[in-house]
């Protein structure tokens, strides 16, 4: 059961904007001067903050709402009709049609996808007229997933924190209220799953509450609602669900197969360990232009001329056009960033200037990193899905930060498809060619170095699959490396991945070491 205003939308984008009109036509309709501060207060909006606080608008219904004013006008020296007449005259929605003024506390809609998935009913009690919410729910597409809708102008229904709502709904679902959550902003969503009986309350930090409001009567306090699931779902069922950046981690939309048993076809394993650029992603698109804006700052800020010096130590070829093998390829951002500051520091830049020089344009050129990614082939989404669809699990091992593979897999699709990830940027994870991240995929996913592939297109990426002993390492020639050099090191060599569930799945030959066709770009 949730709570909407705060919740599922953010109070403070609907509901400030609201409070300040409604109190500019009340001080208009009464003709009362100066009486703006009282209005608020009653309201419980905080004009210094310019935000609204736990209080009658983020907890009372309109009608509530109406009757503090009325007592407030009245003790104002005016009649009660009079103002009772004024304030239904004046009253309003809140704008479900502004985009500005309603906006999502996440994705909501994958969200509730998740939670049906598993059988999970949704229902919502909200103080809100059932106008407004109405509509809102209709502009963003969630009235049908909701089994059941109160509202606080709803006849048969009493205010929060009564239990009298959210005993209805169960009543009305054939739910056990022990078997029911409330998920709310407000204090009073908490005392109400209390009242209930409900087996949790859990109060998120998305709209009015604070954990010191909350804590007293939650059971939980996440940051917002799409924390909840780990609380509500079995371990299993909520783990794949999330992708993760550096600090958080956000939801992703269950692939169709998520509750499909695997198949029963024949494959040479049950893990693949993608490598990212060269192999997934083009970064011959991205890295000749980050190096290029890279050298022209670094000229603008040091008057230095470093183009052919930095091009050969982050290694690019001759004319910048193209990456090779090299620290880009292969490394880590912050091993790319240590070349740069040593070369620094070799032309007289002292230390600590150099480090601020490299991370300041680093750091400008961060929009050509975070540019729209070329993928090698174009039906990569394709391909992780039928890997899926016969039980092989797939994980992708970069040097690069997690921040940019997240937005790369997103806007590829890819990132519902992965079951780990690890980035240059983790606490514990090493560089290749060492073995070391392999085998932490393979643990953390519970399968055998024996039963994975490895698949990238440098050397360091191959031999990192040696290093952990995987049953086979496949060399791709669409990034840094030719054939030459892979083949002392891949038990199979292929164009690109655009076939290579043939070649996982054994449906095409895999004692041939040697490409089919020409390196592709």
């Amino acid at each position: 059961i949730f709570d909407k205003d705060g919740t599922l939308i953010c109070f403070h984008a609907m509901w400030t904007p609201w409070a300040k009109k409604i109190v500019a036509k009340i001080e208009e309709a009464t003709g009362r001067v100066g009486i703006q501060d009282k209005i608020y207060d009653v309201l419980g909006f905080c004009t210094k903050k310019q935000k609204v606080m736990p209080g009658l608008l983020a907890e009372a219904t309109s009608g509530e709402i109406k009757d503090e004013m009325t007592k407030m006008l009245v003790a104002e020296g005016m009649e009660e009709s009079e103002v009772r007449q004024i304030l239904d005259s004046v009253w309003m929605e809140g704008n479900a049609k502004n985009p500005e003024e309603m906006k999502k506390l996440g994705d909501l809609e994958t969200l509730f996808k998740i939670l049906k998935m598993n059988n999970v009913k949704i229902a919502l009690i909200t103080s809100d007229n059932r106008k407004g919410t109405d509509a809102l729910l209709d502009e963003l597409g969630l009235t049908k997933y909701f089994e059941h809708v109160i509202c606080g102008d709803d006849p048969d229904t009493e205010p929060k924190p009564a239990p009298y709502n959210a005993l209805k709904i169960c009543e009305k679902l054939g739910i056990d209220p022990s078997d029911a959550v409330m998920v709310g902003d407000t204090k009073t969503d908490m005392l109400l799953g209390k009242s209930a009986k409900l087996g949790w309350s859990v109060g998120v930090l998305s709209g009015v509450g604070q954990t010191g409001d909350l804590l007293p009567h939650a059971d939980h306090v996440v940051n917002d609602i799409e924390d909840i699931l780990p609380l509500i779902l079995p371990y299993e069922e909520w783990k794949s669900c999330y992708a993760y950046s550096p600090y958080e981690r956000f939801l992703v939309e269950p692939t169709e197969n998520e509750k499909m048993e695997a198949s029963s076809k024949k494959s040479m394993a049950d893990l693949v360990v993608f490598d990212l650029h060269g192999t997934l992603i083009c970064l011959h698109r991205r890295y000749p232009k980050f190096v290029e804006f890279f050298c022209s700052r670094l000229k603008q800020m040091t008057g230095l001329d470093l183009s052919e010096k930095v091009n050969r130590l982050l290694g690019l070829n001759k004319d910048a056009t193209r990456v090779m093998h090299g620290i880009l390829s292969e490394g880590t951002s912050s091993e790319a960033k240590g070349v740069l500051v040593e070369a620094l520091r070799r032309e007289g830049i002292f230390y600590q200037e150099a480090i601020m020089i490299v991370n300041q344009i680093w750091k400008e050129a961060d929009f050509i990193l975070k540019s729209q990614p070329s993928p090698i082939c174009p039906n990569i989404e394709e391909m992780f899905q039928k890997l899926k669809n016969n039980g092989i699990k797939i994980a992708i091992n970069t040097g690069e930060p997690r921040e940019f593979v997240i937005s790369d897999l997103i806007r590829l699709g890819l990132s519902q498809y992965v079951d780990m990830l690890i980035c240059g940027d983790d606490p514990i994870s090493q560089p290749r060619p060492s073995g070391h991240n392999t085998l932490l995929i393979c643990d953390e996913l519970k399968v055998s170095p024996s039963r994975t592939v490895v698949v990238g297109d440098s050397i360091g990426d191959l031999q990192m699959g040696q290093s952990a002993f995987v049953q086979k390492k496949i060399g791709v020639l669409s990034g840094v490396s030719s054939e030459e050099q892979l083949k002392n090191y891949a038990d199979h060599i292929i164009p690109s991945i655009s076939n290579i569930c043939d070649l996982i799945l054994e449906k095409g030959k895999t004692t041939d070491s040697k490409p089919q066709s020409q390196k592709e770009d």
